[in-house]
C-alpha cells in the first residue's frame, strides 16, 4: 500500500464552498475563500508596487501623458490619443532611418532601395539628364569661343573668326558685303548701303568730227580736243582736271574701215605721259566702238589729261565719230 500523506488528512472538504483554495496558514492546510487570498496577496504586492489603500482608481488615472510624472497612470483614452500622434510603421521610413550618412549627403533611391549619396555622385546621375539638354561650359576652350547648333539638340564650338564667318554668310545676303566693318578709305561707292567714302562719276566726252587722221610713211600722232582733230602736239590740246581721280572706262567709235596697212591706237596721257588706258582698231577693221573697261589710271587734281591719236597706216585712218571716258571722284571723304 501507498505510504499515507499526514498533511492531506489536515484538509477538511467537508467545510469548503465553491471557488475556495486550499493555502497554508498557521501551519496547517486549510480552506481559504478567493477574498482570504487576495487578502494575502494583496499584502505582498503592497511591499512591493504601492502603499496599501492606493491601487489604480479613478483617483490615480489621468486622462494625459506628462513626462515625469510617475505616480499616475495613463488611461486608455490618453494612450490611444499619444498612439495616434505617432508616424504609422512604414518600410521606407524604417530603411531611411538605418541610413548612416555623412555630412552634405543625401538620400536617393538607387536599385529599389534607400541609401546616402555623396553630392559628387548626386550631380553625376543629374549630369546624365542634364547633359542632353544644356550645354557643359567645358564645351567653350578660349576666349570669345561661340557654340553653335549643328542640329536638333547638338552644338559644336567655333571661335569667333569662325562665328563671324557663318554670321558673314546671312549677313552678306541682305546687306551690302563692303558695307560690314568699313572704315574712310575703303573702295566701295555706297551702293545697297555701303559706308565711308562716295564717290561720283564724271564723263569725259570727245568726238572727233567724223575726221580721219591722215596717212604718211611713218606713223602719225594726232590729239583729240574739244571735238576736233588737232596737230601733234599734246601741251596744247590738254584737258586741266580740277579733282582728284581715276582714269577708267575709255570708250573709242570709229566708223568706215580702217586701212590694211596699220592700225590707230588711241591712248589715255597724264601731263604728256602714256597711260595703261588704250583702244586699237586694227588693220582693215571696220565700224565698231571699242573699249578698255580694265585698265585705270590715277589723275591728281592740275593734271592734264590727254587723248592721243596713233594712226600706223600708210594711208588716212578711218573716221574718228567720238570718244568717252569716266573720271571717278571722291565727293564725300
Amino acid at each position: 500500500m501507498a505510504t499515507e500523506k499526514v498533511p492531506l488528512k489536515q484538509i477538511d472538504p467537508a467545510g469548503a464552498a465553491n471557488d475556495d483554495v486550499v493555502q497554508r496558514k498557521a501551519g496547517a492546510w486549510v480552506n481559504r475563500t478567493i477574498a482570504q487570498l487576495v487578502t494575502d496577496i494583496r499584502t505582498v504586492l503592497d511591499s512591493v508596487y504601492q502603499a496599501a489603500g492606493t491601487y489604480l482608481t479613478s483617483a490615480n488615472i489621468e486622462d494625459a501623458i506628462n513626462d515625469g510624472t510617475t505616480t499616475k497612470a495613463p488611461s486608455e483614452n490618453a494612450v490611444f490619443d499619444a498612439l495616434a500622434l505617432k508616424q504609422p510603421l512604414d518600410s521606407d521610413l524604417t530603411a531611411i532611418a538605418g541610413i548612416s550618412p555623412s555630412n552634405d549627403d543625401v538620400i536617393q533611391r538607387k536599385a529599389g532601395a534607400w541609401i546616402n549619396r555623396t553630392i559628387a555622385q548626386l550631380i553625376t546621375d543629374l549630369r546624365a539628364t542634364l547633359d542632353t539638354v544644356y550645354v557643359q561650359h567645358s564645351a567653350a576652350t578660349a576666349a570669345n569661343d561661340f557654340l553653335v547648333g549643328v542640329g536638333t539638340g547638338a552644338w559644336i564650338k567655333k571661335t569667333l573668326a569662325q562665328t563671324v564667318s557663318i554670321l558673314q554668310g546671312s549677313f552678306d545676303a541682305i546687306y551690302a558685303p563692303i558695307a560690314k566693318g568699313v572704315t574712310n578709305g575703303d573702295s566701295h561707292d555706297h551702293t545697297s548701303g555701303d559706308g565711308a567714302t562716295l564717290k561720283s562719276h564724271y564723263p569725259y566726252v570727245c568726238h572727233g568730227n567724223d575726221n580721219t587722221i591722215a596717212g604718211a610713211g611713218s606713223p602719225t600722232t594726232a590729239y583729240i580736243y574739244q571735238g576736233m582733230i588737232t596737230g601733234p602736239v599734246a601741251a596744247a590740246t590738254s584737258s586741266l582736271v580740277s579733282v582728284s581721280g581715276t582714269i577708267k572706262n575709255l570708250y573709242f567709235r570709229v566708223v568706215g574701215t580702217q586701212p590694211a596697212s596699220g592700225s590707230l591706237v588711241v591712248t589715255v596721257q597724264i601731263n604728256g605721259v602714256d597711260t595703261a588706258i588704250t583702244v586699237t582698231a586694227a588693220a582693215g577693221s571696220g565700224t565698231a566702238t571699242l573699249s578698255d573697261t580694265t585698265h585705270t589710271a590715277a589723275v591728281t587734281a592740275g593734271q592734264q589729261v590727254t587723248i592721243k591719236c596713233v594712226n600706223n597706216a600708210t594711208a588716212a585712218s578711218i573716221n574718228i565719230r567720238g570718244i568717252s571716258m569716266d573720271i571717278e571722284m571722291e565727293v564725300f571723304p
